[in-house]
């Protein structure tokens, strides 16, 4: 099996949900909400009552969908990223499987704990249920986003999921940051109501301190950084000796715009991620239909890159692969 971010496009159309009075999810949005499901291993009615509260009226259709997903996938032999982990979790709540698998491995370490989400947790768990050579690494006080459903639950209970407790091993020694601004860390990660304690220290110094600016907006925010750009240049500070960071590449649009308003030269650093290129998107689609035939996302994006051919061909073409395939192998 071949497995991919969204193995076989979410049939809105043909339940027709795409044509409802009132508006139906996006298929991005019905994704993530299958995501959040299998990941927090949760009811979908939890899940929208929690994260999806406008999709709250859809929770019949939704599971109708996520049904035909599901069949759609196991018709054409493929898994999804979600699948990954939910058919290891599936594996691992085996105790002869689990015991099998996680006895080939003497030590297992895993990184970034603060963002794994149940079903991972629960993988972990099965692989080394004693905890003897499990190292987990992680700050909980760096877990600010839910990525695929992850839980500061995981890392804060850690130590008492096994008996003796874990040890817990403190890296408080910060070498990048100066002190000023591990003190003003500290001040935030001590109002935590529930944290391993610890305090972030080094030994560089600093005699300015981090400063906390209030804009109105992204566009606010973007013309106070080219300002400060502007002084520190006329403080006699290059601009190539100066940088903006940002947590993700499609932030920096406003400052991109306001720099270019003002005529000052920049180079941005990043963009779209590997995976995300439209090149790689193709190598990956050849290699998927090669190793798997009946994927017809990988056959669809594929014929496509053949000159004359249009997405109502690459149907036909996907459709005669099938009808030659033959019954039996159909049903496989």
């Amino acid at each position: 099996m071949i497995a991919s971010r969204c193995p076989y496009r979410l049939p809105l159309a043909a339940f027709g949900f795409s044509k409802t009075a009132n508006r139906f999810p996006t298929k991005g949005t019905c994704l993530a909400i299958y995501s959040r499901c299998v990941n927090a291993e949760v009811a979908i009615e939890q899940v929208l009552g929690t994260s999806f509260l406008w999709c709250l009226g859809w929770a019949a259709e939704l599971k109708q969908l996520f049904a035909a997903y599901v069949e759609a996938k196991q018709v054409q032999n493929v898994l999804d990223y979600d699948d990954l982990l939910l058919y290891w979790a599936q594996i691992m709540s085996d105790q002869t499987l689990a015991a099998e698998v996680g006895g080939r491995f003497d030590h297992v370490l895993v990184d970034e704990y603060q963002d794994t989400n149940r079903l991972q947790s629960s993988i972990l768990l099965g692989l080394k249920p004693g905890g003897q050579g499990l190292t987990v690494v992680g700050d909980d006080a760096q877990s600010i986003y839910s990525f695929r459903a992850a839980t500061v639950r995981n890392i804060l209970d850690f130590p008492g999921q096994f008996n003796p407790p874990a040890n817990i091993v403190t890296l408080d020694r910060n070498y990048r940051s100066t002190q000023t601004i591990l003190a003003a860390a500290n001040g935030v990660i001590g109002l935590a109501a529930e944290r391993f304690t610890k305090n972030l220290w080094t030994d560089r110094t600093s005699s300015t301190k981090p400063q906390l600016i209030s804009v109105r907006d992204a566009a606010d925010q973007a013309r106070f950084i080219v300002e400060r750009v502007l002084e520190n240049r006329e403080a006699g500070i290059l601009l190539k000796q100066q940088a903006v960071l940002f947590r993700t590449s499609s932030q920096s649009g406003p400052l991109e715009i306001e720099l270019i308003r003002r005529n000052i030269p920049f180079v941005k650093f990043g963009g779209l991620k590997f995976l995300d290129a439209a090149h790689i998107k193709d190598i990956l689609a050849l290699l998927r239909f090669v190793e798997n035939p009946h994927d017809r996302v990988a056959g669809f994006r594929l014929m496509q890159l053949m000159p004359g051919v249009g997405p109502t061909s690459a149907q036909r073409v996907l459709d005669f692969i099938v009808e030659a395939a033959g019954p039996h192998r159909r049903a496989q």
